[in-house]
């Protein structure tokens, strides 16, 4: 239902716009855009995010009878017939076309007169709008809604006066052009937070981050690195339950390894700095968790999994990805654990002196390049627990660890904080537009001229010229000019 209109306004049906609805055909295409010489038909996906997608678009085989009148030319107004209940109904206009791209049978063409087409489709997108279309689709609620062209046919659209539809629609573009600029910065927050973090850690774990504070701090000697890590070690074997099976760490795999470091630092494998404990590991089958009281995390590749009645530790920990994805992987392979949990034997147990190391040492491991270590093929690589053991990484002094992983914490926390103003931008922005529609089909936008024609006038030579007008031929010129 449309609220009180401005004077001179009147409410059509979107069929009474309409010259005709076209639609196209049910084929079975090949899954992938078309090549520059073949075909491709127009999928729900092309009309679904507010502009058309042409890289949706899927390939028609080669010898596919396809009627040419269902071929989509720029100017087009689609409206996807079927979709989930937030996207049945999304409407687009065809801005631009690389290739020769026809309808589907769930993307239909409305057509109109060119001059009212920007209206028809900014009313199309009104929050009013959507609501109407998913009340008058049917289908499950859940999944896929389905609108008939009759029931689209009889949506409810206000009609603003032919020139205050001109100036409304132009202040549109011009705003949306505005919000369309916001949004591609603030994409650019994501990418940047992220080459920031990962430069944060990169000159931690190389020393650069602290070069100030070593110059202030010149009582750190060479060795002092190395003197805690023989210490640690010792201590370890110490406190071993079986002295006799205790394994002295392995060298570090220098193989791959080309980072300058201070010369106050030692450079070590990972099973100096930390002791491995994928011996304790059990993994919980999927029916014993699903019976579980859930009280304490269940730990895997990439991060909490389930949750399950017990705990195997009750450590400060960090785990790190064995066989997930490496390649291409933009996650961090290692992150960090405290307290009572469960680890399967997808991520490996590393405990290190305390929290500070431990910190410490999974901001090195976070990002590290493991490709060069790992065995087996791409879709199934693995980093061994011998592996994990053996890579280098390059340790300070505790002094410095603990000012590194301060200095880290602090720029991290910097970063979270810009995430989460982004996160509000990005949603304010994503209100805008809403609601600057709604504002303009209240006729709140722009000042309204008593001396423009009435949209009653307007609807009616509409209505007049779809009477006389030869649809076969194609889009045919204005008739609604005065």
């Amino acid at each position: 239902m449309i609220d009180a209109l401005p004077p001179g306004w009147t409410t059509a049906q979107l069929g009474d716009l309409l010259q005709r609805i076209d639609t196209g055909k049910n084929i079975r295409c090949i899954e992938r855009p078309p090549d520059a010489n073949e075909r491709g038909i127009v999928k729900i996906s092309a009309v679904s995010w507010g502009t058309f997608q042409e890289a949706e678009s899927k390939t028609v085989p080669s010898g596919t009878e396809l009627d040419e009148r269902a071929r989509i030319s720029a100017g087009d107004l689609l409206i996807s017939r079927a979709n989930t209940i937030e996207l049945v109904g999304a409407a687009v206009r065809v801005q631009s076309i690389q290739k020769a791209l026809y309808l589907s049978d769930k993307v239909l063409r409305l057509r109109a007169d060119d001059q009212i087409i920007p209206w028809i489709h900014r009313a199309l997108t009104t929050p009013g709008a959507r609501r109407a279309i998913g009340d008058a689709s049917s289908g499950n609620q859940l999944s896929m809604r389905n609108i008939s062209q009759d029931a689209l046919k009889a949506l409810p659209i206000p009609l603003a006066p032919l020139a205050e539809q001109k100036r409304i629609t132009d202040k549109l573009e011009a705003l949306s052009a505005k919000l369309t600029a916001c949004r591609e910065r603030l994409d650019r927050v994501p990418t940047i937070l992220k080459h920031f973090r990962k430069s944060v850690l990169h000159d931690a774990t190389t020393g650069q981050l602290t070069t100030d504070w070593r110059v202030a701090n010149p009582c750190t000697t060479s060795n002092a690195a190395a003197d805690w890590l023989r210490d640690q070690i010792e201590l370890r074997r110490e406190n071993s339950q079986n002295q006799r099976a205790f394994k002295d760490p392995v060298e570090p795999d220098m193989t791959h390894w080309n980072v300058d470091v201070p010369s106050t630092w030692s450079v070590s494998s990972v099973s100096s700095f930390a002791e491995c404990l994928d011996s304790r590991r059990v993994p919980v089958t999927k029916s014993a968790r699903k019976s579980a009281k859930k009280l304490y995390p269940y730990y895997g590749a990439n991060g909490i999994v389930d949750m399950v009645d017990d705990f195997l530790f009750d450590d400060e920990l960090v785990l790190v990805t064995e066989d997930e994805t490496f390649y291409g992987r933009e996650k961090p392979i290692a992150y960090r654990v405290s307290g009572k949990c469960w680890v399967n034997n997808h991520a490996h147990v590393l405990r290190a002196p305390d929290k500070t190391a431990a910190d410490y040492l999974c901001y090195s491991l976070a990002h590290y390049n493991v490709l060069p270590w790992l065995t087996g093929t791409t879709g199934r690589a693995k980093l061994t627990q011998g592996v994990l053991n053996s890579l280098p990484i390059a340790i300070p002094a505790p002094p410095e660890q603990a000012e590194i992983v301060r200095r880290v914490d602090e720029l991290f926390a910097l970063a979270d904080a810009l995430e989460r103003r982004y996160e509000t931008a990005k949603a304010h922005v994503e209100k805008l537009m809403p609601t600057i529609l709604a504002k303009a089909f209240r006729g709140e936008l722009v000042p309204q001229d008593p001396n423009d024609e009435p949209a009653s006038v307007l609807l009616e030579r509409i209505r007049m010229a779809g009477e006389r007008a030869n649809t076969a031929s194609g889009r045919p010129r204005s008739a609604l000019g005065r």
